[in-house]
């Protein structure tokens, strides 16, 4: 009988397996983004993509994207 921890390894290693990276973009904060704020990602043909970031951004701040096929 195989651990709880065993199970999960094999399973984010399939997971990697999976993924295939499509590609990354970088980008430049205009504009002082909060941990509180939706940040919107809009890409043709995808439907809009919002999260909330870990840490506040400042203007300036350099960010990266990184568009994977799950």
């Amino acid at each position: 009988m195989t651990s709880h921890k065993e199970r999960q390894e094999d399973w984010d290693r399939r997971e990697q397996e999976r993924t295939v990276k499509l590609g990354e973009i970088r980008g430049r904060v205009l504009k002082g983004i909060k941990t509180t704020d939706d940040v919107r990602i809009r890409i043709d043909h995808i439907e809009a993509l919002r999260f909330k970031p870990s840490e506040d951004l400042n203007n300036g701040d350099t960010i990266k994207v990184t568009i994977e096929k799950v």
